[in-house]
């Protein structure tokens, strides 16, 4: 395999979809690359940029890998309870799960949810009305109801 070669002028999409897709990219061609703007994301899990994606015909591939803000999957949470009342931890999966971003495993995925249900907790959104093991959470204080 032939090794694309980068300077400070000049960087071909060819070059920057090879070395993501091969996780070749080494410290300074990756900094360089993030500062030229073709690449998101934390090193080794780089991704390219809405800019790269349009250029190759890779866009939708460019949404899937791109993370939502934590406030989207707030709100399908708080849609939930509110349509349904209470959402347990298994519908919260069903939920979330197939909206988290592509690029990150399974077990990163679930770790995201823990968080964000943590976070939601400590900021008074939701409390969790059931178990540990069967966990029911609904609104918390002012917002129940």
């Amino acid at each position: 395999m032939r090794m694309a070669t980068i300077t400070k002028r000049y960087v071909t999409i060819r070059s920057c979809r090879y070395w993501l897709k091969a996780r070749l990219i080494p410290t300074i061609p990756s900094l360089l690359l993030r500062r030229t703007g073709l690449v998101e994301g934390r090193k080794p899990n780089l991704y390219v940029s809405a800019s790269v994606a349009s250029a190759s015909a890779t866009k939708a591939d460019y949404i899937r890998t791109r993370a939502q803000d934590d406030e989207f999957y707030k709100k399908l949470v708080t849609d939930y309870i509110e349509e349904f009342g209470a959402i347990g931890r298994k519908d919260i999966e069903e939920l979330l799960l197939s909206k988290l971003s592509d690029a990150l495993s399974e077990e990163q995925k679930l770790d995201k949810i823990s968080n964000l249900l943590s976070s939601m907790r400590r900021a008074g959104i939701i409390r969790n009305d059931g178990t540990r093991k069967a966990s029911s959470w609904v609104f918390a204080g002012k917002n129940a109801g």
